[in-house]
């Protein structure tokens, strides 16, 4: 449409026109947010993602009901969340690639393209660390009524795994990281 044309709309059109061209061009830029982001950092709901185009950093919020949107909302959060399934939530682990889809989170199985140099360097240093855990022994620490506790047998380092993903877990049990899983 050329200006001289929206100049004779009136201004009822042209408002309903600069709406939409306004909120598409949100949608459009919302898009080019990063889109694609392996897992840097899992804090319960929050979770640090890894931009691989430019290795900057961005924390989401994930929700899996309905009520823990509601819960996130109670503590004022309102933006960058993203409803994902269950089950695919509890079995996210450091260096998995998700994707953004709208208002979703989901798993990626595609390829990445690193395109920065501190995307590369991050990613280095977390897949060391996946590396040198995999294979590892780990005790049950503590379980709670939703969450395992973990520490490397040496006893350093904690981490934490859902309970509804290893209920025949006990406290002492020495479990192994094999591909991500913990096994008896």
């Amino acid at each position: 449409m050329n200006l001289e044309i929206f100049n004779l709309l009136g201004n009822e059109t042209k408002n309903f026109v600069s709406s939409f061209v306004n909120e598409l061009a949100k949608a459009l830029d919302k898009g080019n947010n990063m889109n694609i982001g392996v897992v840097y950092g899992l804090d319960n709901e929050k979770i640090t993602l890894l931009n691989p185009e430019n290795g900057k950093e961005e924390d989401i919020y994930i929700y899996t009901t309905e009520n823990e949107l509601e819960k996130l909302h109670n503590h004022g959060i309102y933006e960058n969340i993203y409803k994902m399934n269950k089950l695919d939530f509890y079995n996210l682990y450091s260096g998995q690639k998700v994707q953004l889809n709208g208002d979703k989170c989901e798993l990626y199985n595609g390829e990445i393209d690193i395109k920065s140099d501190d995307a590369w360097y991050k990613l280095d240093d977390l897949y060391g660390v996946l590396r040198d855990n995999e294979n590892t022994n780990f005790v049950v620490q503590k379980i709670t009524d939703d969450k395992i506790y973990l520490t490397h047998e040496n006893g350093s380092g904690s981490i934490y795994t859902y309970k509804e993903l290893y209920p025949d877990f006990n406290v002492g049990d020495i479990v192994k990281r094999v591909n991500g899983k913990y096994i008896k």
